[in-house]
């Protein structure tokens, strides 16, 4: 069942536990990944656990939110969280979403760095494992509490100790009694000891002499032999007469292939011949020009036809156009009116008409303003009196005599306030004395009963002066009532200026439009007489500039309308005489060649078929020509140089030309000239050791020229009889020794003291551990029947599971290896390196890849129909460049793979890092949010600011158009070593054409660079777009190719070895490793002259028998080969036999392995 992803497309949070304001919607967040960033203690922490609140809702009063969610592709879900209640909504109506897993399992969807690589390098194992069941920790509990299956049995230590105890205990007795015995006989053991000392050695010597002498005997016998052999059988090696044979046969078969082709070249020669055209067949560019014209008169046909079309439906038109205007009227008479005056009304016209429109509105709003001016009643024009005359008033106010009681504060606010209120009504009008108000209510309230005083004349004068009408009395309450007359008549006088001005505006501007008008009149007369040529233009009103303007369009569309009627049958006969003048052009060619003239388009069509086709024969005779001609040279070639080979092996032999037989003689004896010459060798370097062995030992000074004059049977007889007299030297020596020890080692302890001792402590363990068995072996069985439970219903598919998705995150690189033993135990294997890796072995980024894909696995076993969201908390962590691509390439192929990744983190170089590698991927969709201070801004400058940091991921070029040679210079495509590298290690270039270049670079793209992990990421179910099944078995086969050449290549070849194999062989210590790694150096690493510089002596001390064990490791392990190389013989027709059970053709083989070959010995 395909499993739908889980898309959270908008979230809002008004309200959350410690941010009461909630945060600003999350909009357009992405369906694969979204990086949150911001301080800690913003709300990243807070906004992973709404986001599972959304998916596993729990009531909570603190919590107010709601999220859209993308399903499947159908219409977005809403949820809705507001304190206790949660609501799904669905098309607008309630719902539930299926397929959520169970809530237990939710904390596997928060991934965090500390939960990925605290573990020990010894726990990463059990961690796995105990992901695989479910998350329990079974085998710790089971070692907390001791329960084991390993019981003590009757047949355990503490039993035996107790049986041991006693048996030891008497066996001390009863040894002790034999030991007093056979101290007495050690005198004579003493005397027959040395005697059988002397026989032994002498046995000794004379088995060496005897070996010696057989050894000579039988070296001299192999010489003898050797010398009766011909003298050209040590240049022999057996396949000289298969050899010939395959090169006589070859010979005949150039000679065959030579009169072969001779006899098909005359052939192509007569056909040649019997052909119309000229023998060199036609000049060049005689059928393009024939296929070029003959398409042009085809096109010109059509177009003929097409124009006819036209014309008819042009004549149809022109005739509407006229008939429009009258009957009575000729067309003709039009002739005269000049289009360009025409466009120049069709110009006057709006703009004449806007500018009437413009008079008609000036002229209202005048008139609109006039109305209002006559509502004002008897209005004091001018406003500075009025604002001079409540001055004078407030500061009379002001001097006027004051209570007792009153605050003395309240005069100089008054005064400030009125200052202000008359200031504001200077710079707003009249609104500006609203501040007025509060300062009548004021001075009302702190004067009620106050009386004047002497010193307010000039207040009064002042106001006198301003030539209104002065209050009725002079008293506190009447002067307040003149202040809100003359507020409301200042309100009056700033109402009178506006729409006085306003209307001495539109005035303005409506003289302005009559001049306008006055120009317009002038222009239309003007026009007007120019187009009185029309008829009847005369009796068109002068006002009527509509009439006009459709008279004068109708006779435009008839002028445009003939003139294309015109220019169509202009066009029609241009292309009627190109159409004959081409099939001129035509017959001019066939003429010039000998071919009959053709009348019509069909004709030429048939003659320009007939011509292809014989100049194709011609062709194709030529080529074939050719080819013959090159094989008949190269068939030559290779005859002779088969022949020069063919005298090469008589020479080398010394052998008459072409006596095969005497060869095949030579041949017969080469069995057993080789079996007594390896005969010479051995027995030679046999008796150089032997003699050796002679010399060394203690006697052959003594005995050494008298014994070399024995026979071999002599000295086998001496060797006999002394080695009787000393056969029992050693069980005397034996003998001796155990009885000295054994008398030393009772003498000195306190055996059978100690025994006894240990009976009794044996018999007191026993009973403890009765209890013990009982209480483990109980436990043990429970613990492992819940582990069979969890683990076989969960492990076969999680680990599958695990093993596709780590394949995948890793780009092939890595595959998950388990073993299902007793204790499981886990590895990565390598397929770059085709080598398993201990988890303790891999780098921090590749363990967290596995672990992600191990948990990941476990979440998709327990996911039925939905894929859930993915909350990773600073992941990176200080992470470097190598480990930071490996976890963000992760968990950018999961969201490949549909599922939606949030990344929280408080860190800029974790931000900086995803920028730089989010930029280059063209497939994945990404949002950036920042939290800072409750808000959530998008597309942040912060953002714009990182863009501009320096890259730390290295961006793969793409090809661009370039070739495929120039695409691996381009992307730096690294040698292929035949020696050293296996074929997992192949560069994908190597497997690709010009065609494949852009699935090449999918891969690049995603870290796949070589064939092993682009074999195990296919294998594990991946997808590279663009490469087809057949393209995929093709390379396979391609690259069986080379790992095929590259078997028959490396036999007899050594491979190149480093200083980290000769620590691994364990047979050079740390005195000689910097000596042996520089000789290795010096030969380049060929492991093979490093044994001979060796065996030479050139490491000064370094031992023979530790060559030897050098030489065998390297032997073992495959890096010195004893074979003889193949010959390029050998290996071309093992190559040729292993393609033709492909559907590779040789050249394309060739190609393939030359580009491997060359290319690596370029980079060299």
């Amino acid at each position: 069942m395909i499993k739908q992803p889980y898309i959270i497309q908008k979230l809002h949070i008004q309200k959350l536990p410690g941010l009461p304001d909630g945060l600003q919607p999350f909009e357009s967040l992405a369906p694969n990944i979204n990086i949150v960033a911001g301080p800690n203690a913003s709300g990243k922490s807070s906004t992973a656990r709404l986001i599972q609140q959304l998916i596993w809702p729990q009531r909570s009063k603190e919590i107010r939110a709601n999220a859209f969610i993308l399903i499947n592709n159908e219409q977005p879900w809403e949820i809705k969280i507001d304190a206790d209640q949660v609501m799904h909504l669905h098309n607008g109506k309630p719902d539930t979403i299926a397929g959520i897993p169970a809530k237990e399992g939710s904390h596997r969807y928060l991934l965090a760095l500390q939960n990925m690589i605290t573990e020990e390098e010894s726990e990463a194992a059990e961690t796995i494992i105990r992901e695989s069941i479910g998350g329990y920790d079974l085998d710790g509990a089971k070692n907390n509490l001791k329960y084991s299956s390993s019981i003590i049995s009757k047949n355990s230590g503490i039993y035996n100790k107790v049986e041991k105890a006693f048996d030891e205990y008497h066996e001390a007795l009863s040894f002790q009694e034999k030991i007093k015995k056979e101290e007495e006989n050690l005198s004579q053991l003493y005397k027959e000891k040395e005697e059988a000392e002397k026989a032994r050695k002498k046995s000794e010597y004379f088995s060496l002499l005897h070996d010696y002498l057989t050894t000579q005997n039988a070296l001299n016998e192999a010489a003898s032999v050797l010398k009766t052999f011909h003298p050209s059988l040590t240049k022999i090696k057996g396949d000289e007469i298969k050899i010939i044979e395959d090169y006589e046969s070859k010979i005949k078969s150039s000679e065959e292939s030579i009169l072969k082709a001779k006899e098909q070249l005359d052939l192509i020669y007569q056909e040649l011949n019997q052909l119309k055209i000229p023998g060199d067949g036609l000049p060049s560019g005689t059928i393009e020009e024939l296929e070029n014209r003959t398409e042009r008169i085809s096109d010109l046909d059509k177009e003929i036809l097409s124009l006819k079309k036209e014309i008819a439906n042009q004549e149809i038109q022109v005739k509407e156009t006229s008939n429009r205007l009258g009957n009575d009227i000729s067309p003709y008479q039009w002739h005269g009116i000049n289009l360009k005056d025409l466009d120049e009304l069709e110009r006057f016209m709006p703009k004449a008409i806007n500018v009437l429109n413009q008079q008609t509105k000036l002229k209202t709003e005048i008139e609109f303003i006039n109305q209002q001016l006559s509502q004002l009643l008897n209005p004091i024009n001018d406003s500075d009196r009025i604002r001079n005359a409540i001055s004078a008033l407030n500061n009379w106010l002001t001097e006027a005599p004051k209570e007792k009681n009153r605050p003395k504060w309240l005069l100089p606010l008054l005064v400030i306030d009125g200052i202000i209120s008359i200031v504001a009504a200077m710079v707003w009008g009249w609104p500006g004395l609203i501040g007025t108000i509060p300062l009548i209510g004021l001075w009302i309230y702190a004067t009620i009963g106050s009386s004047p005083e002497d010193n307010l004349n000039i207040r009064k004068e002042d106001y006198l002066k301003t030539g209104l009408e002065p209050p009725v009395t002079w008293n506190n309450q009447a002067v307040i009532n003149k202040i809100n007359d003359l507020v409301k008549a200042l309100f009056d006088a700033r109402k009178y200026e506006e729409l006085i001005n306003k209307k001495n505006e539109l005035n303005t501007h409506l003289r302005d439009i009559e001049f306008q008008i006055d120009e317009i009149r002038k222009v239309r007369n003007n026009l007007v007489g120019k187009l009185l040529v029309v008829p009847q233009i005369d009796e068109i009103a002068q006002n009527n500039f509509q009439s006009l303007t459709w008279l004068l369009e109708n006779i435009k569309k008839w002028q445009d309308a003939h003139l294309k009627l015109t220019s169509l049958r202009t066009e029609s006969e241009q292309l009627q005489s190109e159409f004959f003048h081409q099939i001129e052009e035509c017959n001019r060619i066939f003429t010039a060649i000998g071919i009959e003239k053709a009348a019509d388009l069909q004709q030429i069509r048939a003659r320009l078929s007939e011509l292809k086709m014989q100049e194709k024969r011609h062709n194709q005779l030529a080529q074939e020509a050719q080819r013959l001609e090159t094989n008949i040279k190269y068939e030559e070639q290779h005859l002779q140089s088969k022949r020069n080979d063919l005298n090469q092996i008589y020479s080398e032999l010394n052998i008459g030309h072409e006596d095969k037989h005497q060869i095949i003689a030579l041949i017969h004896q080469l069995n057993d000239y080789k079996h007594w010459k390896e005969k010479y060798e051995k027995n030679k370097i046999k008796l150089e050791e032997k003699e050796i062995a002679l010399k060394r030992h203690a006697l052959y000074p003594i005995l050494g020229q008298e014994t070399l004059q024995l026979t071999p049977e002599e000295a086998n007889f001496k060797a006999k009889e002394f080695s009787s007299k000393a056969q029992n030297w050693e069980s005397i020596f034996k003998h001796i020794n155990e009885i000295e020890n054994t008398v030393k080692h009772i003498s000195l302890g306190h055996k059978l003291e100690d025994l006894l001792a240990q009976k009794e402590k044996e018999l007191d363990n026993l009973q403890e551990v009765y209890d013990k068995n009982l209480s483990e072996l109980t436990g043990n069985l429970i613990v492992n029947e819940l582990k069979e439970e969890t683990r076989d219903q969960n492990r076969p598919q999680v680990f599958k599971g695990a093993n596709e998705l780590f394949n995948k995150i890793t780009a092939g690189r890595y595959e998950l290896r388990l073993t299902n033993e007793e204790t499981i135990s886990f590895s990565a294997y390598d397929t770059l390196l085709r080598k398993e890796q201990p988890l303790s072995q891999l780098s921090t980024g590749t363990r967290i890849q596995l672990l992600l894909a191990v948990k990941l696995a476990f979440i998709e076993k327990q996911e039925t129909s939905i894929k859930l969201p993915l909350l990773v908390d600073e992941l990176l962590a200080n992470s470097d460049d190598e480990r930071a691509s490996a976890i963000i390439n992760a968990l950018i192929a999961i969201s490949r793979e549909g599922r939606q990744i949030f990344y929280f983190t408080a860190q800029e170089d974790e931000v900086r890092k995803w920028m730089a590698f989010l930029k280059e991927q063209n497939d994945v969709s990404y949002s950036f949010i920042t939290i800072k201070n409750g808000t959530s801004p998008n597309n942040s400058p912060y953002w714009e600011s990182l863009l501009q940091e320096k890259k730390l991921f290295h961006a793969v070029p793409p090809p661009e158009g370039k070739s495929h040679d120039q695409y691996r210079k381009y992307i730096n495509v690294p040698p292929f070593n035949l020696l050293q590298n296996d074929i997992t290690m192949l560069h994908l270039w190597y497997l690709t054409e010009d065609e494949d270049l852009d699935w090449l670079y999918y891969c690049l793209c995603r870290g796949i660079q070589h064939w092993g992990p682009l074999q195990s990421y296919i294998h594990n179910h991946g997808i590279i777009p663009d490469l087809k099944e057949d393209k995929w078995e093709h390379m396979v086969q391609k690259a069986n190719l080379l790992m095929h050449f590259q078997e028959l290549f490396s036999i007899g070849r050594s491979k190149p070895i480093n200083r980290e194999i000769l620590l691994e062989s364990g047979q050079i210590s740390a005195k000689f490793i910097d000596a042996v790694a520089d000789k290795l150096a010096q030969y380049n690493g060929n492991p093979k002259l490093l044994i001979e510089a060796l065996q030479k002596g050139e490491v000064t001390g370094f031992r023979k028998a530790k060559i030897q064990d050098l030489e065998d490791f390297l032997i073992q392990n495959n890096y010195i080969d004893e074979n003889s190389p193949l010959s390029f013989n050998d290996i071309l027709i093992k190559l040729q036999a292993f393609i033709s059970t492909t559907q590779i053709t040789p050249i394309e083989a060739e190609q393939f392995l030359k580009r491997v070959i060359f290319h690596t010995k370029s980079n060299h």
